[in-house]
């Protein structure tokens, strides 16, 4: 698995590394701004270690039905990642 799983499979566009690395920043911006945000991603070390300060990180399983390539479906784990005012 990459460290992005694979994202850039779901469509033609790039979305890697630093695509990820920009999301978690907004996230992070959003989060610090007193903002109630929440996402879900790729269950991965990178992943993981990008949004390492927030504690609020569940793994949940979903069906794997989007993605280009039809035998790459399937059973797949991600983060739900609550940002840190998230419900307060």
């Amino acid at each position: 698995m990459s460290t992005t799983a694979n994202f850039t499979d779901y469509a033609s566009t790039t979305f890697g590394e630093t695509e990820q690395i920009e999301l978690a920043k907004k996230f992070d911006e959003l989060d610090r701004s007193g903002k109630h945000v929440i996402l879900s991603n790729s269950k991965t070390k990178f992943i993981k270690d990008l949004y390492s300060k927030f504690k609020n990180k569940h793994t949940v399983n979903r069906s794997g039905n989007i993605n280009s390539k039809k035998n790459k479906r399937g059973k797949v784990e991600e983060y739900i990642i609550l940002g840190n005012n998230f419900g307060k």
